[in-house]
């Protein structure tokens, strides 16, 4: 979606645009609880999603799917017009999608960082179904994420077009993909230690 965005745009292709609504907001707001309950899950702390309380995590959503009905309701030519303006100098509107986004998606990865730093403060391998997982790798994975926020976060607003936000976007899914592939590859300590045992019986003997 973000690529098909960004190359219409690039290349003077608005034609495309005419069913074109920029819901990816609305996927990166989901990444923050996604990451959340993953994490819970992972620790063995996992949670029912749908209680009532958990819809504080869609208040986010609100302005986002509003603006979205809003941007639908536009004539075909104006919504046109403010694509090619937030590309090129940023709009008004986008600069306050973005601030939630940006608080929603930290405050996320502090819980998360919080959530990791106190189990490790116990032990850092967690056992899942007979399975043991090693989690340090979470904690590293959390500040590289923060930090690359924390460093993007003002070009992000002084810049302030859509064509700017795309190519921090893009890096930072970049950074996040390389970390893991390298973890993944180089160092065996990431992949988890899986143990079986076999219920011995009669007619076979007992398999570590």
């Amino acid at each position: 979606l973000v690529a098909f965005h960004y190359s219409a745009l690039e290349n003077k292709n608005y034609s495309i645009f005419r069913y074109y609504c920029p819901i990816d907001g609305l996927f990166l707001l989901s990444m923050g609880p996604c990451l959340y309950y993953y994490i819970l899950s992972v620790l063995n702390k996992p949670t029912t999603v749908f209680r009532s309380k958990n819809l504080l995590h869609l208040l986010p959503f609100i302005p986002y799917i509003s603006f979205c009905i809003y941007f639908l309701t536009l004539p075909f030519q104006q919504r046109i017009d403010w694509l090619i303006c937030d590309f090129r100098t940023g709009t008004s509107e986008m600069n306050w999608l973005n601030v939630i986004i940006y608080s929603q998606t930290i405050t996320y990865l502090l819980l998360s960082y919080r959530l990791i730093s106190n189990q490790l403060k116990t032990t850092n391998i967690i056992e899942i179904e007979r399975t043991q997982f090693k989690i340090s790798w979470l904690k590293v994975y959390l500040i590289v994420t923060l930090s690359f926020i924390m460093l993007t976060l003002p070009l992000c607003f002084i810049i302030a077009n859509e064509r700017t936000s795309i190519i921090i976007g893009q890096l930072a899914m970049d950074i996040q993909f390389i970390y893991m592939f390298f973890k993944w590859t180089l160092h065996t300590d990431y992949l988890p230690t899986v143990q079986f045992q076999l219920e011995p019986t009669e007619n076979k003997s007992k398999i570590k």
